[in-house]
């Protein structure tokens, strides 16, 4: 699958995990240190779960870097994700975060999708 055909199934994948997380019902922000904690271990690995399912089968076998990291990417394919970009602000029940991706080939990105679905903005 080249490049540009990989946007529309990425798109796909974002809007899902961002449905996914947007509809977690949480009936009072977090704050606490301890309230933080528990939302975010609730939501978090169950939404890459749901988000590998999609994104794995486009390019089997291709790992992933999920969130920041400060040592140079390695060459070849690699998936660079955060499932809850802005997680302090879903965890504050603020609207400014968003589900990110991108395909790095070679620590060059090929492929990336914004999703905000809290604030419908397009990707």
């Amino acid at each position: 699958m080249d490049n540009a055909a990989l946007l529309p199934p990425m798109l796909h994948a974002a809007r899902t995990v961002g449905a996914w997380l947007a509809e977690q019902e949480r009936t009072r922000p977090a704050r606490t240190m301890a309230e933080f904690k528990d939302v975010f271990n609730a939501v978090d690995g169950p939404a890459a779960l749901l988000l590998h399912e999609h994104l794995d089968p486009l390019h089997p076998g291709v790992p992933w870097a999920e969130g920041l990291c400060s040592r140079p990417l390695p060459t070849g394919e690699l998936w660079v994700v955060d499932v809850m970009d802005g997680a302090v602000q879903y965890l504050q029940g603020l609207p400014q975060w968003c589900v990110s991706l991108t395909l790095v080939q070679d620590r060059e990105p090929v492929a990336t999708v914004l999703h905000s679905p809290v604030l419908h903005r397009p990707p």
